[in-house]
């Protein structure tokens, strides 16, 4: 998806998967030439120690190209007992 390579996969690729894929290379183009544009961007800096664990990238869900969501949805079933990881949001 950052490289545009899904095109390669067998089957009908979306609209979404395409709209999902430039967001995620524009992103990455913007952090390549200068890695502190992200929040300029819109992409928040990762800070663990912000409420909620902070904020993630999520990309391709939601039916959004990218989302903005808390640290603790993505990484708390690694340290918050009894939390799972809801791999298809």
């Amino acid at each position: 998806m950052f490289f545009g390579t899904y095109s390669i996969a067998p089957g009908e690729i979306t609209d979404f998967e395409r709209e999902t894929s430039a967001k995620m290379q524009d992103l990455f183009v913007d952090f390549v030439r200068d890695p502190t544009s992200l929040p300029a961007a819109g992409w928040p800096a990762y800070v663990t120690s912000a409420k909620d664990g902070g904020q993630i990238a999520r990309f391709g869900t939601g039916n959004k190209p990218v989302q903005y969501v808390s640290g603790e949805t993505v990484e708390g079933a690694c340290y918050i007992p009894g939390r799972t990881y809801n791999t298809t949001p």
